[in-house]
């Protein structure tokens, strides 16, 4: 008999509390109930702690909380990976909510996967809609696709917010980067991760999530937070050119190259190791002229925003 649940659901927690209790009430709604509730608080500085006692509490449901300092949403995800007991970690951010089927449709679909093909499948990824009901992004080409994040975004162009179930123990060899003194990571630095060492998904048209941005958050203040967050760009990007090249026309790989030189830059990574650690000394040089304008942009903004 198994002793561990089907599901973590994974709660990053930073300055939420007043969206907390909602996303902890659509766990509770589930109609699978094989799960485990983790939060990782990531030094909020709001009454987050005390909500989640006093839902725990009401609603008789096991809750494990964990606080750290403020490292951002990666460096949570890497300590609920190492906390996890579930066979399959499910990402709830604060201000989303599940949809009360969510875990019985990912669990179906996980399930169906033959058992003798299952140990190369690393989850299930489905969709997510707005509160007005709207798919977020598009849906993938048929109900049920298995492939790999690349050939999906890269070959099939899906696009938007997707949720999905990631088994534990092939996460622990996939950590997030944690560069000191940044608190961001890119989420699809994982996938590309995983796409690149040969782990395929099930995805499947089902949404899963409900999805709400709120002011203040990554996605809003993105721009902002990219000149805070250079080395672990130049990271992200390095590992895109290493990796994760296949299926981009050359117009795209142009970019990533050019995006790779400004952040390298910025990180203080020349031109000479530059040229010693690139794939492709050819699109290294075609991106040049695209990406020395785009770092010099970059130093003159941040040089006038620090006089203000």
């Amino acid at each position: 008999m198994r002793n561990s649940p089907a599901f973590t659901v994974f709660i990053p927690a930073y300055n939420r509390a007043h969206t907390l209790r909602r996303a902890l009430d659509s766990v509770r709604e589930q109609t699978l109930q094989d799960y485990e509730v983790l939060v990782v608080d990531d030094g909020s500085e709001d009454d987050t702690e005390t909500v989640v006692s006093e839902w725990a509490e009401d609603s008789d449901i096991p809750v494990r909380y964990y606080r750290q300092p403020n490292g951002g949403k990666h460096r949570a995800h890497n300590r609920a990976v190492g906390l996890a007991r579930g066979e399959l970690l499910m990402v709830l951010d604060s201000d989303d909510i599940l949809l009360p089927e969510c875990l019985a449709r990912v669990h179906e679909a996980w399930s169906a996967i033959p058992p003798d093909q299952r140990e190369g499948f690393v989850g299930v990824e489905g969709l997510c809609r707005d509160g007005e009901g709207r798919l977020h992004g598009s849906a993938y080409p048929s109900d049920v696709v298995d492939g790999y994040y690349l050939e999906m975004i890269g070959r099939y162009g899906v696009t938007g917010e997707k949720r999905h179930a990631l088994r534990v123990d092939v996460l622990r060899d996939f950590l997030y980067p944690e560069v000191p003194g940044e608190d961001r990571m890119r989420d699809s630095y994982l996938w590309k991760q995983l796409s690149a060492a040969g782990w395929r998904v099930r995805f499947i048209n089902e949404v899963l999530q409900e999805i709400e941005f709120q002011e203040g958050g990554l996605t809003r203040t993105a721009s902002t937070r990219r000149q805070r967050h250079v080395r672990g760009l130049y990271l992200y990007w390095k590992s895109d050119l290493l990796h994760h090249q296949m299926y981009l026309s050359r117009s795209v790989r142009r970019r990533h190259y050019a995006e790779y030189i400004r952040y390298a830059l910025h990180s203080g990574i020349h031109f000479s190791a530059q040229w010693h650690e690139v794939p492709s000394r050819v699109q290294w040089l075609s991106a040049l002229p695209r990406a020395l304008p785009n770092y010099l942009g970059d130093r003159f903004k941040w040089q006038r925003t620090a006089g203000r």
